[in-house]
């Protein structure tokens, strides 16, 4: 299943939406397209932080805030 477009909600409201997905050994990360109108920065969120997946609303809540994101790598 692909979540490419879907938007990424943190605690506190919207972050981005999710671009693709980095791997590396032993782990794999949602790469999140914070600033999908201009060339904007990328957000890698650790597994383990999305909480579900909502298909009907294309849509992944994160156990983050906002500025919580923002502040990984």
């Amino acid at each position: 299943m692909s979540l490419i477009g879907y938007e990424v909600r943190a605690t506190d409201g919207p972050v981005g939406a999710v671009h693709g997905a980095a791997e590396e050994i032993g782990s794999t990360y949602v790469v999140v397209d914070t600033d999908p109108w201009t060339a904007g920065g990328r957000l890698l969120l650790p597994p383990g932080t999305t909480v579900r997946v909502d298909r009907r609303a294309e849509r992944t809540p994160v156990n983050r805030t906002v500025d919580g994101g923002r502040e990984r790598p």
